[in-house]
């Protein structure tokens, strides 16, 4: 769970050129952020001491003695009130839970929220049991405040999924943007058809106001390797940005019609660009 030099993508994509971790990954194995905020590295605060000088005295005092509190702790729970220790853990964990939901978390981030609830429930115990010589409370306390700042690093709303897509049109819009062609540069509609056939064209002017007009093989370019492009159109309808069909059969894509045919497109909207979403 211990975040060191490298992110689990970061290791995956060295192993490994172009391959991308998968959500379930980032799950499984949550990358923590090493800095406690103060200023000190992994430390909150310092006991007279320098974070160098802490860093060694924990790291002499762990090569020395470990293993201890897991076995006392062990025993601890083989001699209690079984019944009664599980009841203390259920407790600890709901309350974990009650008190880091909020309104519109994902799926994915109570997933990681039930992890983190375990370790809260753990901590108490061994706490209550005397193993550790922690406060009643300290335990879910400390964990929560961890909780949090990986839940606000992973993103709450969204699924991990969801943001790839963000990403990757954000990118792709403003890497790529001598693409799409202005539309007063599509003075007939040879012009008009010509850069449909690139990427698109940038229309303000449409029932939607200022959108992208992208065509279906730069739709699928964008997001290769990240999501596909039912995935991608369902991601940007569902936060508004993907201006949909009036038509319940293509939901996604807007008809175009061309001079010599119908063609689809995706209309999204260029107020994307300046979203949080595209942060």
């Amino acid at each position: 769970m211990i975040q060191r030099e490298l992110a689990l993508a970061e290791h995956i994509a060295t192993g490994r050129a172009g391959r991308a971790v998968k959500a379930g990954q980032e799950l499984r194995f949550l990358d923590l952020e090493a800095d406690a905020g103060s200023g000190l590295g992994v430390w909150s605060q310092l006991a007279g001491v320098s974070a160098a000088d802490m860093s060694d005295q924990v790291r002499a005092a762990a090569q020395a003695d470990f293993g201890h509190a897991g076995l006392v702790f062990v025993g601890a729970l083989q001699s209690g009130d079984l019944d009664q220790l599980k009841a203390a853990a259920r407790m600890t964990h709901r309350a974990f839970i009650d008190q880091t939901r909020r309104a519109g978390d994902s799926g994915q981030v109570g997933r990681a929220a039930d992890r983190f609830a375990q370790v809260a429930a753990a901590g108490e115990l061994a706490a209550g049991l005397g193993v550790l010589p922690w406060p009643e409370g300290e335990a879910l306390r400390a964990v929560r405040w961890v909780f949090e700042r990986w839940a606000d690093g992973f993103g709450r709303e969204h699924t991990a999924e969801e943001r790839k897509v963000f990403q990757a049109l954000r990118g792709s819009l403003q890497r790529h943007a001598t693409k799409f062609a202005g539309v007063d540069e599509l003075t007939d509609e040879e012009k008009r058809q010509a850069a449909l056939e690139q990427w698109g064209w940038r229309d303000p002017g449409t029932v939607a106001g200022d959108c992208f007009i992208v065509n279906s093989s730069a739709w699928d370019e964008i997001f290769r390797g990240v999501a596909s492009a039912q995935t991608a159109a369902k991601a940007l309808l569902k936060v508004g940005f993907l201006v949909p069909d009036c038509s319940p059969e293509a939901q996604a894509k807007r008809r175009l019609q061309r001079k010599y045919r119908k063609q689809w497109a995706y209309w999204v909207k260029a107020a994307f660009l300046e979203s949080d979403l595209a942060g």
